[in-house]
Order: structure tokens, then C-alpha cells, then sequence
């Protein structure tokens, strides 16, 4: 071997010990006795830590070694080993290369000669930076940012080549002026691609050639978070991308996310997800970030335009780890457990127990239960008023009751510390021209509330296969278990100045729903004997007898099938891809027969006649049952093509047709009497009679029936074609059309043609010969408008109906959902987009800016028709939206020696408005009520609005403009002209800072999230809702006003009795409760220690990595002195987990 290749080994060696803080331990001792050179090979791979690479037949003819060398330094042992043989070694990307010696022969009697050669990758790209090798002639160069390279040698004479990012391989130069070289990547498991690749989910694309707005999130931010789930993840990484617990309910799921603002109003706001080249019918939770290889995120138009009537939100494609060709065993793990904060009852803004108290006491007193006490079982009223009003409670007994806290109670008996465990192992190898990966996670999870847990099982088998030239077949197999238990709310508590136990530490009672002094002795007779099943309501008991059950079941099974070596056409890939997928969800909430729910139901349809008990609903388990099965085929078949035409222009197409069939089964159902050895239940029950009900005879009513069953079928035809074409490396333009049918749609849309599709181009300024590269080395400018869509969710096209039980003469009672639709269509969404990435020189700073306009039209909305065809309303494309959007990533490093420093920093500003809506004017007040879902044209959806106000008059009343108390007129007045608006709920600027810090063998990273130019409202007093124990009231009672002069501290106004619904509402929603929102959040703390050298060797390991991890740090900031998480308006604050890990690769 020649000095200047062994001088090119040791550097990279002393690269890589440097890294590994072992600089300084530059000799070492080796001694093998006359051993087999691949023996003595992975010896020397062992102790020093590099990988090992042997090339075919290099090893022939190898002689045995024997080497003792003690404290020498480590290039005089490395030079023994190929010393005299017929091979050679070398250094490349922590990895020996063993290739086999060239003898003189072989390029005897031929004559040097110049040669341009380029590296490209899969799809035709340049590759920079590989590095290039010749053994013989001592010659080393390296590719430039197109892939090309130059070479003097003689044909014939072989070439090795590598990098970090490339797998190493090797060539024989012809005799030819050009000639290309086709190198594949490392799996991005262990290096990261030097070209991000864009996965549309269709196709791939490398990031210098897409002209769409993309963000590929990379893996080892995936990895720095430790939260269970992908969008939690994604969060405070990744550009536009919001994640919202719902604030407006029964309007979207509790947990929804969204990309760069909303572009519908009743359909889903989350964006597609696309798994492994396919939609995604699954729940997100169920995705395991371990299994995750790349996240990319589509943002415009010509991103997402092949993805069509289903990616107006955006587009979030996953690509998940898979089996790697030419890569020996490899089993990775990683394991955590996490701890969590306790709930704290205190933290929570509802009424003193103390006030709840004085309020009782004082409705007793003025009268309010008068009437209502009367009543010997219903309504509720709170058993001190009963008491006090029959006079069996002394003033002691009273004092005693008035210092009672039940959230100490609920502290102790509610809430624990959350504890998470999670596990997850990866086993990947290759032989020859097959490769394979099996994947196992598990996850399981104590929530804050006892009793509770959740659980996930992963398991996924992926294997490729090569076994003809140009022809690959892939298979994957996934499939998961996710359980959670009893992880709904702590049970209703009426009254807070009690305990949860009573003296003998048994579960206390409670009047809830019936009069208390009514249950205690309902259905007892002269002698003394109950007839009746205990009545009483005991909130720790029925905490403990919770038992409800969800559990989902996902199957996937994915094949592929890829052919790219036609002898007529280089470049043309021919593939098919399919996937079944069965989901099923399935929820069994079982109501315990000793649990009030039963007690109440059976008690009040029990019939006592003299001595005869009849009981038409018979005491036992009572299970309510839910089943949903979604069974999914999809079948794509593509043709792909790339041709070079010239140095540097590329031509890229692809046509491909789309097939989706989708079958939804739902069944809800009521089961009276279950158990597990009878789960049909009870039979013969009378669903058709009216009957007594106990508690107050007057009223009759049927035995509640539930039995609802359907089941759905989903087609979807897809035709896409997309064209992408590269000129002279810097200019680039494409074109992408789809047309989508589906039988959701109405049958007039389903005979038109109506494309979707996009136009995009990009200019890369830098490779200009103008350009002079003193401070930008790139600059890329791009634009981008298309038309995609999102599916018409929650509307059918045909007639349907809700069945809505039996009327009193048995016959069936239906309501008409929609009439026919004959014209109903997908949503449509058009996007422009204007963007710009740079990069500073020596990627001091880089970054992009993106401009984003949507125009959404056809958006399912409310359309009002005459009342006289008995609907007064009905859901078709009445509405629209359009939305502005900026974002800004930008990423720098600020120290690059031993102590390395980056910086990244998202900022995202977000304007949607409705534009259109055809949804009648409502009373003013439920423009501001969480519980209505208004829509405004002109203004986001959830906008906050208040009453405008002046606080409080010397009367302690909240008084409107021009001390106007005239609520009833304020409150109802139509439409929102008697409101401001005071601003969106939803932040328009947000975004993200992170640092991360590399010093040596430990990584520290911090990021710090905010949420600017946002409200909320702030819960306030309801004298209605306190009155009539509906509402849990707010701790600003105790502010209330109470005495003249107190309008000048507090805007809080005065009890009245009796109250006024009309001056609640004015109150609720003025502008004194309505307070700003923004906050900085420290979001993520994550620590980590990188095991090496000797360690490393006795762990038997390759990698290993120890860390720490700290989610939600707590808000830093606030715009407003409340202790109140604007992320989280409803419920306790979100809490702080903390996590402690291992992970590695084995030996």
C-alpha cells in the first residue's frame, strides 16, 4: 500500500479517535498467532471501533498473520496487516475498506487517459462529496456538487469510492471520455443522506431538484423527543405546524393539529397522513416514533397536488425503517420509563368549597328551596338545605360542614404521579440480494387518574428482495394493539365542602340527581324492608367501579413490486404497489350493578304493587358497546421515468393510476344484564310499553333503547401524471394532474371531469455564472400554485336518515339527515406559494422564508332552506375560507470546534378568515358561547367576541355603553353588531427556539416555544348556573362586589337573587374576561452522554447513548398575571414528565 493512502487512513482514524475524546490514547497492542486474515480483520474492527467492509474476493489467497505488537502506535499495526498480501486497506467514513490489489498487468501496455466520471444516486441525481480512490496510481479526488469528477489513469484501472453518506463500492474506469457511477446511500439509522430526499408518498425526489414547499423533520430531532405520539414530536420543530386541544366542544376531536392555518370548517382540520407510500386510515397515536426513519412535510400545492381531493390540509408523509442491502446484522433498542407530575385539585378554577357553602346556605334561607324541597325526589337539592329546612342540623354540625374540602380528598383518592414505561428493538441485516427488518415496540402508561393506564404494541416485519437485475420486491407486515382504560374524567362532584370518605372510611354519600332524603328511604315499607336497591350516590365508589374498556386493532400488510432495467427505454421504472388495512376500534363501558347509573335506572322503572316488585329493566351489569371495523385496499400501478439530456438537464415523468375501497362497519348497542358467561344479556324486554317512573309517577317513559348498526362503502378512481424538468442544473419547472372520482361524491360531480393539479417553478440563483458566492453560496427562488382538496366529511350525496327508536304505537321514528346531493363534491383548496432557501458560506446560516396564500371554496357548510320541505337546514358546499400564511425557518452555527453550537428558530404567522357562509343569524350571546359552534363571515372561526363594558355601577351591576343594563336587548340582538372581536383563539404567530450544544461525548439541547397575538376567555361567575348547581362556578366569586366602593376594584358583579339569565350572559361575555393569551414556553429540555471506547467494547456494543428528557419545563412568561395554561382552557395544567433512557446498537 502506498504512503499517501495509508497517510489518507490515518487521518481519517485520528478523525474519528478525536471524536471519540481518545486523541491521546494513540498507541495500543495487538497480537494474533497465525490466524485467518478475516479473523484478524474483525479483531482490529473490535478494538478500535470502526466498522468493516470486504470487498468480493479480496480476501483470496489471503496468507495467515501473526502480529505482536505491544504499545505501538496505530498505524504501525494497521500497515502489518495488508503488508505482503494481496490485498489492501484503507479508511473511509469510520469504516475499513478491504479491496483487492490490482496487479501490473492489468493495465500493461495502455496509456493514461482524461476522463469526466459522475456519482449519481437513484434518481439521477449528482452526488457531491464522494470520495475516490485508486490504489495503483495513488490518485485521490472527490466529486463536486453535481456529481462529477475528473480522472487520469489508465482503462481498466480500478477505482474505490465512499463517503460517510455512500456506501462504499468500486469501478473500473473505461476507456471512455465520460461514463457514470450509480452509489447508493447509508441507512439513515447511522449517517444522514448529504441531499435531503423529499417522499411524497408517491414518489421520491431529491430536495436540490423539488420545486414544492417541503420540510424533511430530521431523524435526530424525531428522536430528541420522548413523547409517546408523532404530533408531539412534531411540534416546536417543524414549520406552521399547530397542535390544538380543543377550546370549542363537540365541534373536532379533543386533539387536532393543523399546518399553516385551517382551510375547512366542519370537515377534519389534521392533515393527511401518509405511511409508507399510503393514506393512513389508523389513529396517529398508534404510529411508534421509534419505527420512524423521515418525516417530510408537504406544504404546497405542488407537494401535495398528487395526493389530490384528500390533501387540501397538508400532507405529512411518514416513511418508516425498512431492511437495507449490504448491511450485516444490526439489533438496536432503546428503552425509557417516565414520571410525571401529580394533579393538583387546587389548580383547577371552580368555586370555594367555602363559597359553595355560603351559597347554599343563603338560597335556603331566601326561599329558592322552598318550592323545590317539596319535591320528595327530584329535583336535586343539596342535603344542607334539606337539613336546615326541617331543622335537623345544629349550628355546630353547620360550622363543622363549612371547613370541609373535598380536593384534598380528591388529591388523595383522584390523582397520582404519571408513570410511563416504553421498549422498543429493531433486528435489520442483508444476505446477498435480500435484506429484512423486524420491529417491536411496547409502550404502557399509569395516567394522572388511579385506576387508569393505557397501552400500545408495535410489531412490524419488513423484507426486500432482489432477485433479478432491476427487479425488487418488497413485503411489510405491521400490526398494533393500543389499549386505554378508565382514562375519562373523576365522577360528578355536587358537593365540594364534604369529604370522600366518612368516619368509618367507608365511601361517602352524596345527593346527586334524586333528593337525598328521598333515596335514603325510597321503596321502604312499614316493616322496614327495602324493595328498592341502595339509591345512594357515593363519588369515590363510583370512581373505584369505573370500567370502561377501549382497545384498537390495526393490520397492514404491503406489497411492492419495482421493475427499472428495460432493455428499449433506460431510465423507465415500472411498479406496483398495494395495501390492505383493517382497523377496528372497540369500546365496552360497563356500568357496575352496584354502581348508581344501574341502581337509579333499575329503581326508576321499578313497579311496587302492594308486596309485588316489578322490575322491567332486571338489576346487573349494564354494558354499553360500540364496534367500528374499517377494512382499506389500495392498489396503485405507476410507470416512472428519468432521462439525462446533456451535462446537466433532467427530464423526469411519471403517470400512475390509483384505486382506493374502503368498507366501514359501526354498531352501538346497549346490553341489559351482562356478564361473561351470558354476553347476549337479558332477554324479553319491553321496549315498546310506557312505564311509571318511581321517583316521580306523573311521567311514563320507555326503556332506553340503543341498537344502532350501518355499514358504509367507499370507492376512489385516481388518475395522476407529474412531469418535473431540470435545465442546466438551476432552472427547474413542473406540472402535476390528477382527476379523482369517488361514490361519495354526487353523481352529477362523478360525470364531470374536474382536475385537480398544479404548476410550480424554481430558479437556482447561485448556480448563475453572475452569482458571486462572497457570503450566500445558495439562493434558490420558488413559486408554486394548484388546486387539491379535502373530502366532504360528514355529508352524503344520497338521502339518509337517523332512526330515532319506536313511537307509542310501535312503529319506527325516523329524522331526515340531507336530501339528495346530487352536485356534492370535494372541497376545494387552492394554494399559492412564494418561497426562498439560502445558505450563508461555511452554512453559517441557512433558511427558508415561504409565502402562502389559500382560497377555500366549496367547504361543507350550513345552507339554509325552506322550513316548508321540513328541514330548516341542511349541510352542502355552501361556504368558503381564505387563509395568509408566512412561515420563517431559519437554522445557525454559532461555534463549530470542540464545543459545537446551532440554532434553530420557526416562526409562523397565520391569518384565516371565513370569506362565506350561508349560516343565519343567531342572538348575540352564542357568538361568545363555547357550546355554540358560530360562523362569521370575514373573521376565524373560534374568534373571541365580548359585550363591550364599563364594569360596575355603585349598585355592583355590570353596565354596557352609556351605563346600558338593558341585558335582555344587549344579549339577544341578531348577529354580532352589538360585539367586538377581539381576536383569534387560535395563535396567529408562533413558533420555536432551539439550541443545541456538542461538547465531546455529551449533547444538551433546549427548545423554547410561543404563542403570540391570541385570547381567551376567562371563566367567570354564572349566578343561573351556581343557583341551579349546573355550573361548578369560579373562584372569582370570592371578588364578587359586595358593598359601595367596590365597583372600583373588582368587575366582578354582585349576587342577585333571584338571578337573571340575560345579566349572566352580559357578564360572561363582556370584555372584562377576555384576556390575552401569549406566553413563552420552555417545551423541551433533552440531555445526552454518548458511551465510547472501552466502555462501548465490554457493553459488546456499537452505539449506546444514555439521556434525559424533560417535556413542558413550564411557561416562562405570560402576557397576563394568571396562572392559567392557554394551552390547556379546559381542565388541570399540562403536566411536566420527565424521562431517562438508553439506547444503542449491539455488536
Amino acid at each position: 500500500m502506498c504512503k499517501s493512502a495509508t497517510l489518507i487512513s490515518i487521518v481519517s482514524f485520528l478523525l474519528l479517535i478525536t471524536k471519540s475524546g481518545t486523541a491521546q490514547k494513540l498507541n495500543f497492542s495487538f497480537n494474533v498467532d497465525s490466524a485467518e486474515a478475516k479473523t484478524v480483520l474483525a479483531k482490529f474492527s473490535d478494538i478500535t471501533g470502526l466498522g468493516l467492509s470486504i470487498q468480493e474476493n479480496a480476501l483470496d489467497g489471503a496468507k495467515k498473520l501473526s502480529i505482536h505488537e505491544n504499545d505501538k502506535p496505530f498505524f504501525k499495526v494497521f500497515e502489518k496487516i495488508y503488508k505482503d498480501q494481496p490485498f489492501y486497506c484503507y479508511i473511509v467514513a469510520q469504516t475499513i475498506i478491504v479491496a483487492r490489489r490490482i496487479s501490473a498487468e492489468t493495465t500493461a501496455g495502455s496509456k493514461p487517459i482524461d476522463s469526466w466520471g459522475q456519482f449519481t444516486n437513484d434518481w439521477g441525481e449528482g452526488v457531491e462529496n464522494v470520495f475516490v480512490y485508486n490504489a495503483e496510481n495513488i490518485q485521490v479526488t472527490h466529486s463536486n456538487s453535481y456529481g462529477n469528477f475528473f480522472v487520469h489513469a489508465c482503462p481498466g484501472a480500478v477505482f474505490t469510492y465512499g463517503s460517510k453518506d455512500v456506501e462504499t463500492g468500486s469501478f473500473t474506469l473505461p476507456n471512455s471520455p465520460t461514463f457514470s457511477v450509480q452509489v447508493h446511500y447509508r441507512p439513515k439509522g447511522a449517517y444522514l443522506a448529504p441531499v435531503e430526499v423529499i417522499h411524497t408518498g408517491i414518489a421520491q425526489l431529491l430536495k436540490r431538484r423539488s420545486i414544492g414547499s417541503s420540510f424533511v423533520v430530521a431523524p435526530e430531532v424525531i428522536q430528541q423527543r420522548s413523547a409517546q405520539n408523532i404530533y408531539d414530536r412534531l411540534e416546536g420543530v417543524t414549520p406552521g405546524f399547530l397542535l390544538t386541544v380543543n377550546k370549542v366542544p363537540n365541534t373536532n376531536q379533543a386533539k387536532y393539529a393543523t399546518i399553516g392555518g385551517r382551510s375547512t370548517i366542519f370537515s377534519g382540520a389534521d392533515p393527511m397522513i401518509v405511511v409508507n407510500n399510503f393514506p393512513w386510515h389508523g389513529r396517529w397515536e398508534d404510529i411508534d416514533p421509534d419505527d420512524v426513519e423521515s418525516i417530510t412535510i408537504l406544504r404546497d400545492a405542488s407537494a401535495t397536488a398528487l395526493w389530490g381531493a384528500m390533501a387540501g390540509n397538508s400532507v405529512i408523509v411518514i416513511t418508516t425503517k425498512s431492511g437495507k442491502f449490504n448491511h450485516p446484522l444490526r439489533v438496536s433498542f432503546n428503552a425509557a420509563v417516565s414520571v410525571g407530575t401529580k394533579t393538583d385539585a387546587f389548580e383547577k378554577d371552580r368555586l370555594a368549597p367555602t363559597d359553595r357553602f355560603f351559597i347554599d346556605t343563603f338560597l335556603t334561607h331566601s326561599g329558592y328551596y322552598n318550592f323545590l324541597a317539596k319535591s320528595p325526589s327530584h329535583p336535586y337539592v343539596p342535603e344542607v338545605a334539606l337539613r336546615i329546612l326541617n331543622k335537623s342540623i345544629s349550628n355546630d354540625q353547620l360550622e363543622a360542614l363549612k371547613d370541609l374540602d373535598i380536593r384534598n380528598d380528591m388529591n388523595k383518592y383522584f390523582y397520582r404521579n404519571i408513570f410511563q414505561k416504553h421498549f422498543s428493538l429493531q433486528v435489520s441485516g442483508s444476505q446477498k440480494n435480500h435484506a429484512y427488518l423486524f420491529s417491536a415496540g411496547f409502550d404502557h402508561s399509569l395516567p394522572e387518574l388511579q385506576l387508569s393506564k393505557t397501552q400500545r404494541l408495535n410489531l412490524s416485519l419488513n423484507y426486500n428482495m432482489r432477485p433479478a437485475a432491476g427487479l425488487e420486491i418488497s413485503f411489510t407486515g405491521a400490526t398494533t394493539y393500543s389499549q386505554q382504560r378508565n382514562t375519562d374524567n373523576e365522577p360528578a362532584i355536587p358537593v365540594t365542602y364534604a369529604n370522600l370518605v366518612d368516619s368509618l372510611g367507608d365511601a361517602a354519600a352524596q345527593a346527586f340527581k334524586r333528593n337525598k332524603l328521598f333515596t335514603d328511604t325510597a321503596g321502604v315499607d312499614a316493616s322496614g324492608r327495602r324493595k328498592l336497591n341502595d339509591w345512594a350516590y357515593r363519588p369515590l365508589k363510583e370512581f373505584r367501579l369505573r370500567n370502561d374498556n377501549n382497545t384498537q386493532t390495526d393490520h397492514r400488510v404491503q406489497v411492492s413490486v419495482k421493475y427499472d432495467k428495460f432493455p428499449f427505454v433506460k431510465g423507465l421504472e415500472a411498479g406496483v404497489y398495494t395495501q390492505y388495512q383493517e382497523v377496528t376500534s372497540e369500546e365496552k363501558d360497563l356500568k357496575n350493578k352496584d354502581g348508581f347509573f344501574v341502581n337509579d335506572l333499575v329503581n326508576s322503572y321499578t313497579q311496587i304493587n302492594g308486596t309485588e316488585v316489578d322490575r322491567p329493566i332486571p338489576w346487573g351489569n349494564i354494558l354499553d358497546y360500540s364496534h367500528i371495523a374499517l377494512k382499506t385496499w389500495n392498489i396503485r400501478a405507476q410507470l416512472s421515468y428519468v432521462k439525462t439530456i446533456g451535462h446537466s438537464n433532467i427530464l423526469s415523468a411519471m403517470l400512475g393510476n390509483d384505486r382506493l375501497f374502503t368498507n366501514g362497519d359501526y354498531l352501538v348497542k346497549r346490553i341489559y344484564d351482562y356478564t361473561t358467561e351470558r354476553p347476549e344479556g337479558a332477554d324479553g324486554l319491553n321496549y315498546q310499553t310506557l312505564y311509571r317512573q318511581y321517583y316521580f309517577p306523573s311521567s311514563q317513559l320507555y326503556i332506553p333503547y340503543l341498537n344502532d348498526a350501518k355499514r358504509t362503502a367507499s370507492n376512489y378512481l385516481s388518475w395522476y401524471t407529474y412531469t418535473n424538468l431540470q435545465l442546466k442544473g438551476k432552472y427547474f419547472a413542473s406540472v402535476a394532474l390528477r382527476a379523482d372520482r369517488s361514490n361519495i361524491y354526487g353523481s352529477q360531480t362523478n360525470k364531470r371531469l374536474n382536475p385537480l393539479g398544479s404548476v410550480a417553478a424554481a430558479w437556482d440563483i447561485s448556480a448563475e455564472h453572475f452569482f458571486h458566492p462572497r457570503l450566500i453560496e445558495f439562493l434558490k427562488l420558488r413559486s408554486s400554485l394548484g388546486v387539491s382538496g379535502n373530502p366532504p366529511l360528514g355529508v352524503s350525496a344520497i338521502q339518509t336518515l337517523t332512526m330515532k327508536g319506536i313511537n307509542e304505537y310501535g312503529d319506527q321514528i325516523a329524522d331526515i339527515n340531507n336530501p339528495s346531493l346530487p352536485n356534492l363534491r370535494w372541497e376545494r383548496v387552492l394554494t399559492y406559494n412564494l418561497g426562498l432557501n439560502f445558505r450563508l458560506r461555511k452554512q453559517v446560516l441557512e433558511g427558508s422564508i415561504d409565502y402562502y396564500y389559500k382560497k377555500s371554496t366549496d367547504l361543507v357548510g350550513k345552507k339554509w332552506v325552506d322550513p316548508t320541505t321540513g328541514m330548516a337546514s341542511m349541510m352542502d358546499n355552501a361556504a368558503a375560507m381564505a387563509a395568509h400564511n408566512i412561515d420563517v425557518y431559519l437554522t445557525s452555527r454559532n461555534l463549530n470546534k470542540r464545543l459545537r453550537w446551532r440554532t434553530t428558530f420557526l416562526l409562523s404567522y397565520v391569518k384565516d378568515y371565513v370569506t362565506k357562509t350561508d349560516t343565519a343569524l343567531q342572538p348575540a350571546w352564542m357568538y361568545c358561547d363555547p357550546n355554540w359552534f358560530s360562523v362569521v363571515p370575514n373573521r376565524p372561526l373560534y374568534g373571541i367576541y365580548s359585550f363591550p363594558s364599563e364594569g360596575l355601577d355603585v349598585l355592583g351591576d355590570p353596565i354596557g355603553p352609556g351605563k346600558n343594563k338593558d341585558y335582555q336587548s344587549m344579549t339577544q340582538s341578531p348577529g354580532v353588531s352589538a360585539l367586538t372581536y377581539r381576536g383569534p383563539s387560535l395563535p396567529p404567530v408562533f413558533g420555536s427556539l432551539t439550541n443545541e450544544f456538542n461538547w465531546k461525548q455529551f449533547n444538551l439541547s433546549f427548545t423554547f416555544s410561543y404563542k403570540f397575538n391570541f385570547y381567551y376567555r376567562k371563566q367567570g361567575v354564572t349566578y343561573t348556573g351556581i343557583f341551579g348547581g349546573t355550573n361548578p362556578g369560579s373562584a372569582d366569586f370570592a371578588k364578587r362586589w359586595q358593598k359601595p366602593g367596590d365597583e372600583d376594584r373588582t368587575d366582578v358583579p354582585r349576587m342577585q337573587y333571584p338571578a337573571d339569565r340575560f345579566r349572566d350572559y352580559f357578564y360572561l361575555y363582556s370584555d372584562r374576561l377576555v384576556k390575552r393569551a401569549d406566553f413563552i414556553r420552555l417545551q423541551n429540555i433533552h440531555f445526552s452522554y454518548d458511551l465510547e471506547g472501552v466502555v462501548l467494547r465490554k457493553l459488546h456494543m456499537r452505539l449506546a447513548n444514555l439521556y434525559v428528557n424533560c417535556n413542558n419545563a413550564g411557561i416562562i412568561w405570560r402576557a397576563t398575571k394568571s396562572n392559567l395554561d392557554p394551552d390547556r382552557l379546559l381542565g388541570y395544567p399540562q403536566p411536566t414528565i420527565v424521562t431517562f433512557g438508553f439506547k444503542g446498537v449491539l455488536k
